[in-house]
């Protein structure tokens, strides 16, 4: 089966970028076919008082040159609204600019022309359309002409005098007051550009600030949507899973049927499995996933985790070993759930990529770090002699929905998330995965995770395990849904005949059934209509007198979401069943809170 991406359209995701950011300009296109148009009016001023002057003076041919420099640039300029390309037509521009100042410095005495500053100035425009390597070549020719016009003085050449030499005074002060004008006029046209840009930026700032809001509330949208997906997946495996397990428990079945009813078993774990990883990814994209640390017996967390694949890898005849260094402590600190998963996802990946060879877990202390008082580096190492990755395979790796081939769902199956999930645990707590690895010769995954030492753990465990004949004890569960009712009635009467269970299908019914006082424990269901399993615990708790409103209550819920579990604390639950559970954690529920007495 391939996997098959779901978009929502109306979801920033739909396209590259947020709906409230579509449609906004390129401010750097804009910025510079405004600088363009402002460099073009400047210019046509400049050049018009330069033809005005020259005229004033009798000086012919700079009246031409510069009437000339003025047409060119209204042209250009006119290109440009045409759709002509900016580069090119900016191109155009410099380079009429440097002719009318090199041949009007040329006539009026060379080196020696006060329109040399003019010349000098000619590649300011170059400075603010194009690159700074562009612009430096721009400057460099300016450079040269000025150099060719000093070593033309310096070896004798005479300049072009356009010019009468009583009117030099003239000439100089017009020079001076033209280019000044210029100044002032770029000087106020780029102040205005600036202030027109600090409005864009606002204006930008904001549809940012907007998009992002959008973007939270969507990430909102989407965590409650899988929440609200998981948790009515959850609920009917309850009853696949329950159903399947009274089954299984049936005496006089056939071989066959028997084989069956695992094969139901087996998918739906596979399918609960998936479950939990879209719900872990989810969370770990949000910033919500915690970590429960607890003392736990390291070397039995390990040894539980290498069991569960152990009986695939000898299927597939490997040499599968789990091998736990002296130094390795018994009890530390950490999530034993969290831990099996990344170890479960590590070797499943292992056992699943190697035909023939060897799978390894190895446990050790990295003995080169300094110990800082109790914490230690834990190092675990998952090695195999599979097929092995090539670098680029190695950089995807744990990226989200990502495998190594496109030819694995096919092959082997799987969503892509388990790497990524692992990842994502492993730093969570602390720690890193890494990998090594070579095409053909198989991979190494080393997860190193900080932990602390612990004192063990006391567990008391009942002498009479699940099996009670004898337990006498009144239940009442509240659950609005028939067949996960039907489901828990049958897998109590077996393990507990002498349980009495009395069923309420809604939150206001479940109140009122333990007003009377009867029962030793209430099974209540979060989501019940009339009456949410919340409220009619409060009500329980509040308005019923005793001994009434201190019967344990213990929430059957499909919701992982701690927040949901904090607020079941919160209203009086003294404890959570996480859908679908089995018929142990069921029957050890009901035990744990059964009458002293029994």
């Amino acid at each position: 089966m391939q996997a098959v991406t779901v978009t929502d359209p109306s979801s920033p995701s739909a396209a590259h970028t947020p709906p409230t950011l579509r449609g906004l300009p390129s401010a750097r296109g804009r910025e510079r076919d405004q600088l363009f148009t402002s460099i073009v009016g400047i210019l046509a001023l400049t050049y018009a008082g330069f033809a005005l002057a020259c005229w004033w003076l009798d000086f012919t041919l700079g009246s031409l040159l510069s009437a000339a420099a003025f047409a060119a640039t209204l042209a250009l300029g006119l290109l440009r609204r045409a759709g002509v390309s900016l580069p090119w037509i900016s191109a155009a521009m410099q380079a009429t600019l440097l002719m009318h100042a090199t041949a009007v410095a040329w006539f009026t005495g060379g080196v020696y022309s006060p329109t040399l500053g003019w010349l000098a100035l000619a590649p300011l425009p170059a400075a603010f359309l194009y690159s700074v390597r562009s612009s430096l070549y721009w400057l460099g020719g300016v450079c040269v002409i000025v150099l060719l016009m000093y070593a033309h003085a310096w070896f004798g050449g005479e300049g072009s005098m356009g010019l009468n030499p009583t009117d030099l005074m003239h000439w100089h002060m017009g020079m001076a007051i033209t280019i000044l004008a210029a100044q002032i006029v770029m000087l106020y046209r780029f102040q205005a550009l600036r202030r027109q840009r600090l409005v864009q930026l606002v204006v930008r700032n904001r549809r940012l600030q907007a998009a992002r809001r959008q973007l939270k509330a969507n990430e909102k949208h989407k965590d409650r949507f899988v929440a609200a997906v998981s948790h009515e997946l959850r609920t009917p495996m309850t009853a696949i899973l329950g159903l399947a397990d009274v089954i299984d428990q049936s005496e006089g079945l056939s071989e066959d049927t028997r084989d069956k009813i695992r094969g139901i078993q087996r998918s739906a774990n596979h399918l609960l499995a998936t479950i939990n990883d879209l719900l872990d990814y989810s969370q770990m994209e949000a910033g919500k996933l915690q970590i429960n640390t607890h003392p736990i017996d390291l070397h039995a967390t390990l040894a539980g985790a290498f069991n569960l694949l152990k009986h695939r890898a000898r299927q597939k005849a490997l040499d599968c070993r789990l091998d736990i260094q002296p130094d390795v402590p018994q009890w530390v600190a950490s999530d034993d759930h969290r831990l099996t998963q990344i170890l479960v996802n590590l070797l499943g990946n292992a056992v699943k990529f190697t035909a023939k060879g060897s799978v390894v877990l190895r446990a050790s202390v990295d003995a080169e770090l300094p110990r800082s008082g109790e914490t230690w580096v834990l190092v675990l190492e998952v090695e195999d002699t599979g097929a092995g990755m090539t670098p680029e395979q190695q950089a995807q790796l744990f990226h989200a929905y990502t495998q190594a081939d496109i030819t694995i769902a096919r092959r082997f199956g799987g969503n892509g998330l388990g790497l990524s999930i692992s990842h994502g645990l492993a730093q969570a707590m602390g720690g890193d995965i890494r990998v090594r690895s070579q095409a053909g010769q198989g991979s190494c995954f080393t997860v190193r995770l900080p932990v602390q030492l612990a004192q063990p753990e006391q567990v008391e465990v009942s002498p009479l395990g699940l099996d009670r004949p004898n337990l006498s004890m009144r239940v009442l569960l509240a659950e609005d849904e028939p067949i996960n009712r039907q489901v828990a009635k049958l897998m109590i009467r077996k393990s507990l005949p002498a349980v009495v269970l009395d069923e309420a299908e809604n939150g206001r019914q479940a109140v009122a059934m333990a007003a009377t006082g009867r029962y030793d424990l209430v099974l209540m269901d979060l989501v019940m209509p009339e009456l949410g399993g919340m409220d009619a615990a409060q009500a329980i708790r509040q308005t019923l007198s005793a001994p009434a409103n201190s019967v344990p209550i213990v929430a059957l819920t499909a919701h992982t979401d701690r927040d949901v579990w904090g607020r079941c604390r919160d209203v009086g639950m003294n404890d959570i069943l996480l859908k679908p559970y089995d018929r142990n954690k069921l029957l050890s529920t009901i035990i744990q809170y059964a009458p002293s007495a029994s």
